[in-house]
């Protein structure tokens, strides 16, 4: 409890210094869009697997205040731990020791999945979808510059499979629903959780591609904003003459 408690202070010291920075709405957003994309991808593909017959739900386990507020604590607070190192750490030095950026990402999702090896229940395609899932954090961070976007995708990511009572890379939780998928593993993920699976892959590639999508859509509008300023400043420039 008292880790707990110091890596919620870290995060809420590193939170406020971020709020001291410009383009805070832009970060909110990146954050947003991160946690809803897995949340949305994830819930989706559950209730697929239910409606083909893959899968069973049984209800409501009905949280308490205190397990949804822990519940979000412990998610968020170990993807911030997990993004700083991974991302901010040893990405950006990857980044400038092989200057190439593709193998930066390659080699940081790889050292990202091996460190998952450890891990209970862990399988080879489970240590495949962290590869991928490290792609997709590497990405994030690399379009960006700023830990936002891969803190929210990460922690969207954790936290619905929470939602849906599965274990998150092997660890057990209660979660807040309750079902019964099939022991298929390559389908369900067995005892490791819904990482285990190959859908935890093709979702994995599928919230790839949303996040570029995401990007270039951001971009392309934030790039308008700023010529649409400069061409009012050089309006009133001229108007000035």
């Amino acid at each position: 409890m008292s880790r707990f408690i110091v890596i919620i202070v870290i995060f809420l010291l590193w939170l406020y210094q971020e709020l001291l920075h410009t383009m805070i709405i832009e970060k909110i957003r990146f954050f947003l869009f991160g946690t809803l994309a897995p949340l949305l991808l994830i819930t989706g593909s559950i209730l697929g697997l239910i409606l083909f017959d893959f899968g069973s739900y049984i209800g409501p386990r009905n949280p308490g205040i205190s397990e949804i507020i822990h519940a979000i604590g412990s998610t968020l607070s170990t993807a911030f731990l997990e993004e700083f190192f991974f991302r901010v750490i040893l990405l950006s030095f990857l980044v400038r020791n092989l200057k190439v950026n593709w193998h930066a990402v390659a080699l940081g999702s790889l050292i990202f999945a091996l460190l998952h090896a450890g891990n209970s229940h862990v399988t080879l395609i489970a240590l495949l979808s962290h590869f991928v899932g490290g792609l997709v954090y590497c990405y994030a961070y690399l379009k960006t510059n700023s830990i936002w976007l891969p803190l929210g995708l990460h922690f969207g990511w954790n936290y619905a499979q929470i939602i849906w009572g599965m274990p998150v890379s092997g660890t057990s939780y209660a979660g807040f629903h309750q079902i019964q998928l099939t022991s298929n593993q390559l389908i369900s993920g067995g005892l490791y959780g819904y990482e285990g699976s190959m859908l935890s892959i093709i979702t994995r590639i599928i919230l790839l591609m949303a996040t570029f999508w995401y990007l270039k859509v951001s971009m392309a509008k934030k790039q308008k904003e700023v010529s649409s300023v400069s061409k009012i400043n050089l309006e009133k420039e001229s108007v000035n003459r």
